[in-house]
């Protein structure tokens, strides 16, 4: 609730603030929840595949993740707590559950666990994890 509030205004809180707030942090939960689910068997240090062999939906992924970071820094450092949360629930629930995490499913579930598009997958899963964490 409070890095959901604009501290340069009067801060409300109420029932409907707090709702709100336990959605954001339910979707921001769960994308963290399906990402770690699928990296259980992924080992940064020998699993990361070539960034060639990644394919075009990876790619674009990783530069939304990138995207991301260079945004979230300049909100740590601006202390625009709102914003931050804001893009990462935008990052999080837009951008990679709507949009990655659909498209990456089958790969994910279906695919052997050692096949490069399935690593492919898990390596940007991974990246997006660690940077979603900062």
């Amino acid at each position: 609730w409070v890095a959901m509030s604009d501290w340069r205004t009067d801060i409300a809180i109420g029932p409907t603030v707090l709702e709100k707030t336990a959605e954001v942090h339910r979707k921001l939960r769960n994308s963290c929840r399906f990402m770690l689910g699928n990296l259980h068997d992924y080992n940064a240090s020998t699993d990361a595949p070539p960034i060639s062999a990644l394919r075009s939906i990876d790619r674009q992924a990783l530069a939304a993740v990138a995207a991301f970071s260079d945004r979230a820094h300049a909100h740590y450092e601006r202390l625009d707590t709102t914003r931050l949360v804001a893009d990462s629930l935008h990052l999080a629930s837009v951008e990679l559950s709507a949009g990655y995490f659909d498209s990456v499913r089958d790969r994910l579930y279906c695919a052997p666990a050692d096949s490069p598009s399935r690593r492919a997958a898990q390596y940007v899963l991974a990246h997006a994890l660690d940077t979603l964490s900062l």
